[in-house]
């Protein structure tokens, strides 16, 4: 009996023991388990701390840093080709375009005949003429160059005037006008409509022409005929010359031209061209970038009444025109100043240069006169008090008709 219970209670006392180790062993089982979920915690609370905040405020300053530097190149391509081609029409297409290369393969590209020679050297085309001169197309029309038949046409050259003298780029469509440069700078002439003026009349400038210096020249025609011309020296945007004019007469057909263009300078000179493009554009923008200058030419002259004289019967010397591209003179006679321009002055001015001509008055049965034109003088001022039009004086004499008309002898 006593065995039996000392058995009984070696076996409760190994079941205890076994409780005992299997609750340590829980315990022990349940701290484990804990430090995982301390660890998970805080990885999950670090990636909350990485806000991206500073990330876009250095994206934000980047994007200012990017607007000035495109502030600063829009204003670096002021003068450049394209920066002044995009600042005076809008959209321009290039059509068509030549550089050197282009101009060797066919003995000067689209250029025609007209000149004495043609060179073409590692950079450019050069032209010469001869003892007659130079006067040379390009071959085709801006129209023709793929435009759809866009009445919005223009053309834009690069040249050097290396030795050249009466410089001009003639223009033919169902008008006719010329862009010269003279002695007193840029002109435009429109045949048509016998009117010359000065690019300094329209916007004032102080425009130089250097043999070493490369230019470009921008000529464009809108779906209304007016004309826009620019130009300027490539590494000097401050030397240019700018002219905006309408060439409606009061004829549609003008809005029809396909404009062809000419270059033509003096007998035994130079001109180099780098190259050149035809587009078609959307529209003329408003506020082109013009360098204004006080006007070089206003000698403060008013020419009073306005007047004109028929040149040869093809261009209408205007009083207006004149001022500022003629030169003023005064001249005595018996005691009385008359105030004026020589006659010889007047008809270069108007591309008819000549010794000799003949004096239409403007009065029935009067005969007209033969004269010097470098001795004839045509007063608009007699002693500072303006005359009711152009007065001849000639041989220490002025005649009581006014002039309307010079005829070359």
């Amino acid at each position: 009996m006593n065995q039996k219970k000392s058995y009984f209670q070696l076996v409760v006392i190994i079941l205890t023991l076994v409780l005992l180790l299997a609750a340590c062993s829980g315990a022990a089982d349940s701290e484990s388990s804990e430090i995982p979920s301390q660890e998970v915690q805080t990885q999950t609370v670090e990636p909350k701390a990485l806000e991206p905040q500073p990330q876009e405020s250095t994206n934000d300053a980047v994007q200012a840093d990017n607007q000035v530097v495109n502030e600063k190149t829009e204003d670096a391509s002021l003068g450049k080709k394209d920066g002044v081609l995009n600042a005076i029409i809008s959209n321009p297409q290039e059509l068509f375009s030549e550089g050197r290369d282009q101009m060797a393969e066919n003995d000067g590209g689209q250029f025609g005949s007209g000149v004495a020679e043609k060179r073409v050297n590692e950079e450019r085309m050069e032209l010469f003429s001869g003892d007659e001169g130079a006067y040379m197309p390009l071959n085709t029309r801006l129209r023709d160059f793929g435009s759809d038949n866009r009445s919005q046409q223009a053309i834009l050259v690069k040249f050097q005037p290396e030795n050249v003298n009466n410089l001009k780029f003639d223009f033919m469509g169902m008008g006719e006008f010329s862009i010269s440069f003279e002695q007193n700078g840029w002109n435009f002439t429109d045949v048509k409509a016998f009117k010359k003026m000065a690019f300094a009349d329209s916007t004032p400038n102080n425009f130089v022409l250097k043999g070493d210096a490369l230019y470009y020249i921008l000529v464009a025609f809108d779906s209304e005929a007016n004309l826009r011309c620019m130009v300027w020296e490539e590494n000097y945007y401050e030397n240019q010359a700018y002219l905006e004019y309408s060439l409606y007469n009061g004829a549609d057909d003008i809005f029809d031209s396909n404009w062809q263009m000419h270059i033509g300078f003096d007998a035994n000179g130079q001109l180099n061209i780098y190259e050149y493009a035809v587009y078609t554009f959307d529209e003329m923008k408003e506020n082109p970038p013009i360098i204004m200058v006080e006007n070089p030419q206003n000698q403060g002259d008013d020419p009073g009444p306005e007047w004109a004289i028929n040149i040869n019967g093809s261009f209408d010397a205007m009083s207006q025109g004149l001022v500022g591209n003629v030169e003023l003179n005064e001249i005595n006679i018996n005691s009385d100043k008359y105030s004026g321009y020589w006659l010889s002055d007047i008809m270069n001015f108007a591309n008819a240069g000549a010794d000799s001509a003949t004096v239409v008055f403007g009065a029935e049965g009067v005969e007209s006169m033969q004269v010097d034109t470098n001795n004839a003088f045509i007063a608009f001022k007699k002693n500072d008090e303006f005359m009711d039009g152009p007065y001849l004086c000639y041989d220490n004499n002025c005649n009581e008709y006014p002039v309307i008309e010079v005829q070359i002898n």
